[in-house]
């Protein structure tokens, strides 16, 4: 047989898992973001590209 990939490993499995968690938590940070009611009339004011750089800035301040 051949040798287990190391994906079996657990030490894996549990990387994976706390990737998905963190990425997890930054999508809803975003969505927290921009639909606070503060926020709201701010985003109205953007353009779609403006929007674009301003949630790769928060994602870049959540996961620093």
């Amino acid at each position: 047989f051949p040798p287990i990939p190391p994906t079996f490993q657990d030490e894996y499995k549990e990387a994976q898992v706390q990737r998905a968690l963190i990425l997890e938590k930054v999508a809803l940070s975003i969505l927290a973001f921009f639909f606070n009611e503060e926020s709201i009339p701010h985003r109205q004011l953007f353009g779609s590209a403006q929007i674009l750089r301003l949630r790769e800035q928060k994602v870049e301040v959540i996961t620093a």
